[in-house]
């Protein structure tokens, strides 16, 4: 069996997390063609405190896209070049050690199988969907479930088109390395794989569960899903990446919630240092009650749109 995973920052509705890891935080324009005409949230904020001359600029990340959807929107190149650092959900040494990690906690030794681990239902409804694919029924055996769940999903998003090479966090990786960048991690790989691979048997079946029953409709809803990035809707986000992930509430805590705060800290820690940063994190991680965007504000710090001028250059801002 060949597994081979792309461990770039987590976001697995469960699939849609894969390519993005929303209630929304703030009011958002409901109609599409008016968030058009006044710029809508868009995907990037500009974060500044009370006092001093740091900046952040916050980037929703979606972790893989297609060919069609570049160049992305104007705001994330103008972010990237008035900042100095940039700030990963994984830096690219730990992404690249987290591949060997993958493969050893998400697949059995000699003589496990997948069927150990789920019940007789889930397996059948497993063996179904290869056959229905076109592979063979035993074909996921050797991964345990939360590793065939990724590997259902990063396939059905590639027959799509969408890549992580294309992602944004990729295209920004790739220039900084180019531009000699300090390119910094909030995270390690070994934590983002432990957050799946930790699951307990219940929790892990019901996230292959949930991938199965999406598949159905992952073209339709990955659409629908960068429309509402580019145009910064936020109450579609919310439905699409959310919405099904509170049926694996601790899976989902883990994933947003608990990381959320602990992120602020490090966004906090280089604001109040004068840097001038630009983090690119899963979108879903912006908006909510417990989203960053929202922490953000609860500590006092200016959190507005960026379309590509920073306030002090005149930008005009888009108040939500």
């Amino acid at each position: 069996m060949n597994i081979r995973t792309p461990f770039r920052p987590i976001a697995s509705g469960l699939v849609l997390t894969i390519a993005m890891v929303f209630s929304p935080a703030v009011p958002v324009i409901a109609d599409q063609e008016a968030a058009r005409e006044a710029g809508g949230a868009g995907p990037v904020w500009e974060v500044r405190p009370a006092e001093g001359h740091g900046v952040l600029y916050l980037a929703g990340s979606i972790h893989l896209l297609r060919d069609e959807d570049h160049p992305l929107p104007p705001a994330f190149d103008a972010a990237y070049g008035a900042s100095e650092v940039l700030l990963m959900e994984v830096s690219p040494e730990e992404a690249a050690g987290a591949q060997a990690l993958s493969l050893r906690r998400g697949t059995y030794p000699d003589g496990e199988s997948i069927r150990d681990d789920l019940s007789g239902a889930a397996y059948r409804k497993l063996q179904r969907y290869l056959e229905a694919s076109g592979l063979p029924a035993d074909s996921m055996d050797g991964a345990r479930p939360w590793m065939a769940s990724m590997m259902i999903s990063l396939t059905e998003m590639i027959q799509l088109g969408a890549r992580p090479e294309l992602g944004v966090d990729t295209h920004f990786e790739m220039k900084a390395t180019a531009d000699g960048r300090t390119i910094k991690g909030l995270e390690t790989g070994a934590f983002q794989i432990g957050l799946f691979a930790d699951l307990g048997d219940e929790e892990a079946e019901a996230m292959l569960l949930m991938t199965l029953e999406e598949m159905g409709r992952i073209e339709e809803e990955f659409a629908a899903m960068v429309d509402a990035w580019r145009d910064g809707d936020a109450e579609a986000l919310r439905e699409l990446v959310h919405g099904s992930m509170t049926e694996i509430p601790e899976l989902h805590k883990a994933m947003f919630d608990d990381r959320n705060a602990r992120w602020i800290e490090t966004f906090a820690e280089g604001l109040e240092a004068g840097e001038k940063v630009m983090a690119i994190v899963g979108a879903g991680h912006l908006v909510g009650d417990a989203g960053v965007v929202a922490l953000l504000r609860e500590r006092g710090y200016s959190v507005q749109p960026f379309h590509g001028a920073t306030a002090g250059a005149g930008g005009r801002f888009i108040r939500l």
